[in-house]
């Protein structure tokens, strides 16, 4: 399985911060943390999937893709 680092200065980043709202941050760190991607940024998984893992509907799934 491979490590991801999140620098704890994500937080005070004005775009993460002002322009994201709670479902952006989560799905963010989802991307970022999902078995489904690899380090150069592809991932291989369908929004239904996005959904079940996270929790969401499908739409929301595909709203926030």
């Amino acid at each position: 399985m491979p490590n991801r680092n999140v620098s704890t200065e994500v937080w005070n980043d004005p775009k993460f911060t002002d322009d994201f709202t709670a479902e952006d941050k989560y799905f963010w760190l989802f991307i970022l943390t999902t078995r489904y991607g690899n380090m150069s940024g592809c991932f291989e998984i369908t929004p239904n999937q996005i959904a079940k893992d996270m929790g969401y509907s499908k739409e929301t799934a595909l709203n926030l893709i």
